[in-house]
């Protein structure tokens, strides 16, 4: 009995996802991210720009991607302590392994395009850090994305998210206030299955 319930309950999940679509590519994404402490002291304010590439699985309504980022160019900090503004630009080089999940809603626009709203959480990993105290970061995050089809399998796939750090970076303490953000913009190419 328990042999014949795994095997329609295998069945039963196997027929879902052959009924949603599914498909895999990949995305170049370009981020930006900012972070600001504020506190008795003043405010700090933190900034860096990563560049990353991602392979996505879809199946209609989620999205799990894995991919890795770097940053590129000069970390910025701004400190305002009163009326004293100072502003330090450092090479930061941090290398981040990301795992994402997010759902949509696809809507048809046309014949040839779906457009879709997404939430979900992704994770960015410390890979390797050179000049940067970096921690883990996980985001949840909001957005919109776009399947444009090619052919009748290939697809392109824009996407624009705004992301909320939500555990605090090292070394914030708990009476901080603290806000990490990010803004992260890809484009990308699937195939459907």
């Amino acid at each position: 009995m328990k042999k014949i319930f795994a095997v329609v309950i295998a069945l039963c999940v196997s027929s879902a996802l052959f009924a949603l679509d599914v498909s895999a590519g990949s995305m170049l994404d370009y981020s930006f991210q900012g972070a600001t402490v504020t506190n008795s002291l003043g405010i700090v304010r933190n900034t860096q720009n990563n560049m990353g590439l991602k392979f996505f699985f879809d199946a209609q309504y989620a999205t799990l991607s894995l991919g890795s980022s770097y940053t590129v160019g000069n970390a910025k900090q701004t400190r305002i302590i009163g009326s004293t503004t100072t502003t330090t630009e450092a090479l930061a080089r941090i290398h981040f392994v990301n795992l994402g999940l997010l759902g949509k809603f696809p809507f048809k626009i046309g014949s040839v395009a779906k457009i879709y709203p997404l939430f979900g959480f992704d994770l960015d990993i410390v890979k390797d850090a050179q000049n940067s105290t970096n921690n883990d970061r996980v985001w949840i995050d909001f957005g919109v994305g776009s399947d444009i089809s090619l052919s009748s399998r290939i697809y392109l796939r824009p996407q624009a998210l705004v992301g909320f750090h939500i555990n605090k970076a090292d070394g914030v303490s708990n009476t901080d206030k603290y806000l990490g953000y990010k803004i992260d913009v890809g484009i990308g190419a699937g195939y459907k299955f």
